[in-house]
């Protein structure tokens, strides 16, 4: 008689790859939510901004990809249709979201090289500030997601 589980297993390397990587985007979330609080990117050079701007998306590109690589979303896609289509939802914001964030970083490089004054780097931060709130809610909602189908799967609330 075979037995179907839904385990997944992960590699120590890979578990510490995917606890870095939380590290890492969360600190550069922090820097430059601190660039950009009241009008604090005037305090530091364009280009560095530009440079953190840049190491955020790659680290995002990382992040998205390790979360879609751990298989977290498979679990709740077995669960039910609902956890399913919500699970499916949230991977596809991924893809745009990491689109936003790439645009930033071109009108900033685009600044960068470009323009003169500070101007631009103010829509520059307002256009981070809406990436910042899609992505805090997007986090919200894969948590959600994930605590929902480990209580499904462990009977919790039932």
């Amino acid at each position: 008689m075979a037995i179907s589980s839904r385990t997944v297993v992960l590699n120590a390397a890979f578990l510490q790859e995917i606890k870095e990587d939380d590290v890492m985007l969360r600190q550069l979330l922090h820097q430059v939510r601190q660039r950009f609080s009241e009008g604090r990117w005037l305090d530091h050079p364009a280009r560095d901004t530009w440079q953190l701007l840049e190491q955020l998306r790659d680290q995002l590109a990382t992040h998205f990809t390790l979360e879609e690589a751990c298989g977290y979303m498979e679990s709740s896609l077995e669960q039910s249709p609902e956890l399913s289509e919500q699970a499916v939802r949230l991977r596809n914001e991924h893809g745009p979201l990491f689109l936003l964030l790439c645009e930033i970083c071109e009108r900033c490089a685009e600044g960068v090289h470009t323009r003169k004054g500070l101007r631009w780097l103010g829509r520059v931060a307002m256009r981070f500030w809406e990436f910042d709130a899609r992505f805090r809610k997007h986090e919200q909602q894969e948590e959600a997601l994930i605590l929902q189908a480990f209580h499904q799967d462990t009977g919790v609330g039932d």
